[in-house]
């Protein structure tokens, strides 16, 4: 499964580049892939190549004989995973959004470098202020890399993505009572933050982009000719 949760910085909250896998699995690309969703019961064509050779077979899934499930519960629990795997990569998207925030504003600071100075400090402050608003909007996802110990935060998008994930697949079916609510909740929540971030991008974040895109005539000095006498 190639979804995952994001990580706080480019080399991620614990030292990995991408944050934990959705379905399990670690957070670098050489690491295993998640698990990914349960494949139903049905009959499937099995490709397998190597070193440019080719062949496939058919097998039959069944599923575990002692429980007790229905077809229409396995397609249930399917489609709900298939949901929730897109809330994860839109959440992703959405907080590495911010993290390229961060990265323009110091890019826009250097690319300013030849500007007066009174466009330089200008913008510089307005920057300082949006890098403020950025960090507050990340903790909404989740917890600081620099947090002690164990930061369980219920309010944080991932802390209630996760916990949304794991009672989902609790159950053989389609999810239990409680693990709906936790669904349903974790997607309240990323409405709410998501509101806020483009909301932020609409709004803050335009107005510095025109401010820095017209001060772009003065990252040039006029250099008048130099004579010999």
């Amino acid at each position: 499964n190639g979804v995952r949760f994001p990580s706080w910085g480019d080399e991620g909250a614990g030292g990995g580049g991408g944050g934990r896998r959705f379905g399990g699995g670690g957070g670098d690309d050489n690491d295993p892939p998640g698990s990914g969703g349960q494949v139903l019961p049905g009959r499937y064509k099995f490709v397998m190549s190597f070193n440019g050779e080719r062949d496939s077979t058919y097998v039959n899934v069944k599923f575990d004989p002692r429980v007790e499930v229905s077809m229409k519960d396995l397609e249930d629990k399917r489609a709900t995973q298939k949901d929730f795997q897109g809330l994860v990569q839109k959440s992703t998207d959405i907080f590495n959004r911010l993290k390229e925030a961060e990265k323009t504003i110091g890019l826009a600071d250097n690319a300013l470098v030849n500007a007066p100075d009174s466009t330089k400090k200008s913008i510089a402050k307005l920057g300082t202020a949006l890098k403020d608003s950025v960090l507050n909007m990340k903790k909404l996802f989740m917890a600081t890399p620099d947090a002690k110990g164990i930061n369980r935060q219920p309010n944080a998008l991932m802390d209630a993505l996760f916990r949304a994930m794991m009672m989902a697949n609790s159950s053989d079916g389609k999810p239990s009572t409680n693990g709906q609510a936790a669904i349903d909740a974790a997607k309240n929540l990323a409405r709410d933050i998501f509101e806020k971030v483009n909301t932020f991008f609409g709004n803050d974040w335009a107005k510095y982009q025109a401010k820095v895109e017209a001060a772009r005539s003065t990252l040039f000095k006029k250099y008048e000719p130099i004579k010999v006498d």
